[in-house]
């Protein structure tokens, strides 16, 4: 059993000074909708749903998680497909974002996310636990060999005992997500 505040994986991560090769880079634009992310490992039928073009605290174009019903194992993902990530042999990347976790009786979340997978630990980006009920900056990096990559980026949370129920709500912004093209 894993307390607060302890890591499912763990990656090698990036220098500040080390450039990403070839790098390529998404910036998340929720302006106008959720800028092709989705629910993954949802509850079926499903119980979150994705909004764009949110404002939420002091933030704009935001994407806004809202869910209808517990999320039955603390397990959730917004997915989104990345152009050129796919059939990556290597992965060298980072993340950076603005999450705030909206959850009834939550002091803190395990926020996860992943690059290329999301069940191969090698794609683990972060894995942190963070202060719910405010705006985090939450930051990470990998340099690893994934099992494969199916081009997908993953950004949620695994936490068995902070997880939302009916009416709670998670928001997304400012996302940056960089990696070396090496197709």
């Amino acid at each position: 059993m894993l307390g607060l505040g302890q890591n499912l994986f763990s990656t090698t991560a990036l220098q500040a000074s080390d450039p990403i090769p070839n790098g390529v880079t998404y910036t998340s634009d929720f302006s106008s909708g959720v800028d092709g992310f989705s629910a993954f490992f949802d509850n079926s039928p499903s119980a979150a749903t994705l909004t764009g073009n949110q404002d939420f605290s002091d933030k704009t174009d935001v994407l806004k998680v809202s869910w209808s019903a517990l999320e039955a194992d603390g397990l959730f993902f917004a997915k989104r497909a990345i152009s050129g990530f796919d059939n990556e042999t290597s992965i060298v990347a980072e993340i950076s974002f603005d999450v705030y976790f909206e959850f009834s009786g939550a002091t803190s979340v395990n926020t996860f996310v992943q690059a290329g997978s999301s069940s191969d630990a090698a794609a683990n980006l972060v894995t942190q636990e963070i202060t719910a009920n405010q705006w985090v900056t939450v930051t990470g990096s990998c340099n690893t060999n994934p099992l494969s990559s199916d081009g997908n980026l993953y950004i949620g949370f695994l936490d068995a005992t902070d997880k939302p129920d009916a009416g709670d709500n998670m928001y997304v912004t400012n996302i940056v997500f960089t990696f070396s093209d090496n197709n």
